[in-house]
């Protein structure tokens, strides 16, 4: 395990109240799906090609390269959320049923994500994790970029942002146990002391601090002791070995609790969240960037299969408002223009065109398409 450190937290929370946080539930990690809405160039899962269209299962990483895009959807979530993940980013998704609702779990490693959640549900919670950041989404629209020194910066456009500072390494731990081991709630409760408010049009940037060193090495110590370490890596885990897990982090901090609390309080003070001063509001409010009209959701009741899948993210982008908006955004991640070939049995080929030898590679919402250079006749600008 990594040095612990302490690090700053988001939690953009929208009408995220007290109670929604300590409900009395055990959380088991379930099976994850999302929907790949819009890839443009080198998009990766575990090491394998995504194509727009794609049902993702189980919780792989994505890396999309250098000069790329992916728009994806969460498949099992009843709030439209949509994530779009600009180059040159990590990130996986992953999901907790809490037996009264469900989290989903976005870790961005790296990288820049937009998020958009379309409506709200009482009984869901989308969180995003970063290196240095935790963020608690609720019918919002915000972005988060993580810097290489680990830092981030977030941008809130639409609800409210609420920023904290955290322990890395209690979100470490897998989710399902921190909510059902007290110790942990209570050193959280601590850190929560810090929470600043953020708003439509601001702009906060997260740096890390340092905590004691005996918050660090107790807190350490608890994770990889065996008992803890063997419960928490046993396969098929039920709701009881997670709660018995749970009580085994409790028993190794609770005598050290009162003192971690207090010297995580007597660190607070260090933790820096940098709010930029925000711009007057325009008339109608602040904008919201062009970039939110291009995620939309489609309908996931009819998304159960593959097929079903790849249709419905055919007819979402066969949209003519939708995909105006996306060639040009293909045109800007890209760098290309949008050009038409046509085809010597006289069909017409719209997209971002680039040629590789004597072949061509047509970029649309769909995809790509190859065509060889001996079936076209000419290419108009």
């Amino acid at each position: 395990m990594s040095r612990l450190h302490g690090v700053l937290v988001f939690a953009a929370i929208v009408a995220f109240s007290a109670a929604c946080l300590k409900k009395a539930s055990t959380a088991v990690p379930v099976e994850t799906a999302a929907i790949s809405l819009l890839v443009v160039g080198d998009v990766t899962a575990d090491g394998q090609p995504v194509k727009t269209g794609q049902l993702l299962k189980g919780s792989p990483w994505i890396i999309v390269g250098p000069a790329s895009i992916m728009d994806l959807q969460v498949r099992d979530s009843e709030q439209g959320v949509v994530f779009r993940l600009k180059e040159n980013s990590k990130f996986r998704l992953s999901s907790l049923d809490r037996g009264n609702g469900k989290t989903f779990v976005a870790q961005l490693q790296s990288g820049q994500l937009l998020a958009s959640v379309k409506k709200r549900s009482a009984d869901e919670e989308v969180r995003i994790n970063t290196p240095t950041a935790l963020a608690g989404v609720r019918g919002t629209k915000f972005d988060v970029y993580v810097f290489q020194d680990g830092s981030i910066r977030t941008s809130v456009y639409e609800g409210s942002v609420v920023t904290r500072a955290r322990l890395n390494g209690v979100d470490d731990v897998p989710a399902e146990l921190v909510e059902n081991s007290e110790a942990l709630k209570k050193i959280i409760k601590q850190i929560e002391k810090s929470e600043k408010v953020l708003e439509p049009g601001d702009q906060a940037t997260v740096a890390h601090f340092v905590v004691d060193a005996e918050v660090q090495n107790a807190i350490q110590t608890a994770i990889t002791d065996p008992e803890v370490r063997a419960l928490a890596e046993k396969k098929d885990r039920t709701p009881e070995d997670i709660k018995a897990t749970a009580a085994a982090l409790d028993k190794k901090l609770s005598p050290q609790l009162a003192v971690l609390e207090k010297k995580i309080q007597e660190d607070l003070p260090a933790a820096k969240v940098e709010v930029k001063e925000r711009p007057p509001a325009p008339p109608g409010g602040y904008p919201v960037p062009d970039e939110f009209k291009e995620m939309q959701p489609v309908d996931t009741s009819r998304s159960d299969t593959e097929e079903k899948t790849r249709k419905e993210v055919e007819k979402r982008n066969q949209d003519e408002n939708i995909r105006k908006n996306l060639m040009v955004r293909i045109e800007k991640v890209t760098g290309g223009k949008l050009d038409q070939l046509i085809l010597k049995d006289g069909k017409t080929i719209s997209g971002v065109i680039r040629q590789v030898g004597e072949d061509y590679i047509v970029t649309t919402p769909e995809g790509n398409q190859s065509i060889s250079g001996s079936q076209v006749g000419e290419m108009r600008f």
